[in-house]
C-alpha cells in the first residue's frame, strides 16, 4: 500500500465514510497526513454531499433530534419517541443513535444548560453556560473532534449572547456571529408631589 500514489489513495479514500477515514488515519503518518489536508477533506465533503443527494431520492430522509438524556431515558421506557412535522402529522423515531455531547468535564458534572446552534456540512455548533461562563464549541461527531472556540468579549459581557453557525462559499470556512442584547433595567425615580 505504501508504493500506491497519493492521488490513487485519495480516489480510494474519500469514498469511505468520515469514521473509516479515522480510523484510517492510525494506520500510518502518510496517510494521516493526506487524510489532514484541507484539499482531501473537501472533496470528501463534496463527494458525500454528492452522494447523498443520490441516495436520499431512493430512501428516507434522515432527521437530526436533540434531546436532553433524562427525557430520553423517561420516553424511552414508555415507548417509541415519536416527533411532529410540518411534512407529515406523525413521524415514528425508533431508529435512533444516541451521541453525547463533548462538555468539558469540570462543566458536565453542573449540568450545564445547553444550546444547539446549528449544523453545518455534518459539524454541529452549541453553545452552553456553567458557572465558569459561556462557551460555544465546534463538534464533528463522525470524527469524535471538537473544538472549544475562544472567548470572545460578548461572552463575557452577557451570560446569553445570540449565536449564529454557518459557512461562508467566498472564503470556504465556517464562521460563527456572536451579538448582544443587553437589557437595562432602570429603578423609577423618587418623585415628591
Amino acid at each position: 500500500m505504501e508504493k500506491l500514489p497519493g492521488d490513487v489513495l485519495s480516489n480510494i479514500f474519500i469514498r469511505l465514510l468520515a469514521k473509516q477515514l479515522t480510523q484510517m488515519r492510525l494506520v500510518c503518518k502518510t496517510w494521516n497526513a493526506l487524510l489532514s489536508e484541507s484539499s482531501f477533506i473537501k472533496s470528501h465533503l463534496h463527494h458525500s454531499i454528492h452522494n447523498n443527494n443520490k441516495k436520499k431520492k431512493k430512501k428516507k430522509d434522515e432527521i437530526l433530534l436533540f434531546f436532553e438524556k433524562a427525557i430520553i431515558d423517561y420516553f424511552s421506557s414508555t415507548g417509541p419517541l415519536t416527533a411532529r412535522s410540518c411534512g407529515s402529522p406523525r413521524l415514528e423515531v425508533s431508529n435512533f443513535m444516541k451521541l453525547e455531547l463533548p462538555i468539558d468535564p469540570q462543566h458536565e458534572k453542573q449540568k450545564p444548560m445547553i444550546n444547539v446552534v446549528g449544523s453545518v456540512n455534518g459539524l454541529i455548533c452549541f453553545s452552553y453556560v456553567s458557572k465558569h461562563g459561556y462557551f460555544i464549541r465546534i463538534w464533528n461527531p463522525s470524527l469524535s473532534a471538537s473544538l472549544t472556540l475562544p472567548r470572545s468579549s460578548l461572552s463575557d459581557q452577557t451570560h446569553h449572547p445570540y449565536v449564529w453557525f454557518g459557512f461562508d462559499p467566498k472564503t470556504d470556512d465556517y464562521k460563527v456571529v456572536e451579538a448582544s442584547s443587553s437589557f437595562f433595567f432602570l429603578k423609577p425615580a423618587d418623585r415628591k408631589t
